[in-house]
């Protein structure tokens, strides 16, 4: 079975915060299970508001309007448990979920290093083989 997945960051740097991540479970013949997209803020303490780090080339890259998406977005606490909840579900020992996307490595790393979920727990359920897209299609155009 496969996980593809997608984030939205505020900028390419490790310190800016994770907005978004959707997670598809394809089956082996890419049949679509299950899926979650999470709209996501930095956690906070209770009753103060989000503090997100940003980048205007970032923004200006994902078109997000941070005040909306604010609005519907759920702690990455919230969405991590969601996650948990998804790749638990279809990922196990000797069964893992093979990461699908386009610069997937990137989007791992978005996720596992911005908090959203641990690199431990992500590695339970999914495999380091992953299929990179981006890797793929390089090799067709070079081919």
């Amino acid at each position: 079975m496969y996980i593809a997945l997608d984030v939205e960051t505020g900028g390419l740097e490790l310190d800016t915060t994770l907005l978004t991540a959707y997670f598809a479970v394809y089956d082996e013949n890419f049949n679509l299970i299950d899926d979650e997209y999470l709209y996501l803020k930095p956690d906070a303490p209770k009753g103060k508001r989000p503090k997100y780090i940003l980048t205007a080339e970032g923004m200006d890259v994902n078109g997000i309007d941070l005040v909306r998406h604010d609005s519907q977005a759920i702690s990455l606490k919230e969405g991590g448990q969601k996650l948990y909840q998804l790749i638990s579900k279809y990922g196990s020992k000797g069964n893992l979920l093979v990461p699908l996307g386009h610069n997937v490595y990137f989007d791992i790393e978005g996720i596992t290093k911005r908090g959203l979920i641990g690199k431990g727990t992500w590695e339970t359920f999914c495999s380091y083989r992953v299929v990179d897209t981006a890797s793929i299609g390089r090799f067709l155009i070079e081919a």
